[in-house]
């Protein structure tokens, strides 16, 4: 019989050990899972303040040009204006994430804005001066050479 109860004791042990194993590995796994998703979170966190800073540059941008008249608002001051208040709040940033934030920032507050699209600029056909050997036409018709010039050309066959 105390055959019988060592041998049980053992198997018991031996089962123990097994279970206690199994739960310690998969409290390592859980303990790692968090810990990747308390770095994407951190990740998230981090791209939401750098977001938070860029929307108050973005605003600052248009306070500057609102209060110093003598300033021109074009694209390119604008986008300077924003690149020096983000490095001056954000050291370390690259010019890439700056232009990502400001794309994104830019989208948000333009959203649902009409485009402005800057008219072409008419140009009048007798402003234009042509070279003194073009203007020597020989008698040809420019009108046919020209549209024979723009025509599309013909495939070939075999």
């Amino acid at each position: 019989m105390n055959e019988i109860m060592g041998t049980i004791d053992s198997a018991a042990v031996a089962v123990l050990i097994a279970i206690i194993g199994y739960v310690g590995n998969k409290l390592v796994q859980f303990i790692g899972q968090k810990k990747a998703a308390l770095a994407s979170k951190m990740g998230v966190a981090e791209y939401n303040h750098k977001l938070s800073i860029a929307k108050q540059c973005w605003k600052a941008v248009d306070e500057i040009f609102r209060i110093t008249p003598e300033l021109t608002k074009t694209q390119a001051t604008a986008t300077a204006h924003f690149a020096t208040l983000m490095k001056e709040r954000i050291p370390g940033l690259t010019d890439d994430e700056i232009k990502q934030l400001q794309a994104v920032v830019a989208g948000e507050i333009n959203a649902g804005r009409a485009v402005v699209e800057a008219p072409a600029p008419e140009v009048s056909v007798s402003a234009v001066s042509l070279p003194a050997d073009t203007a020597d036409t020989k008698g040809t018709d420019m009108t046919a050479e020209a549209s024979q010039a723009t025509a599309a050309p013909t495939a070939k066959t075999a």
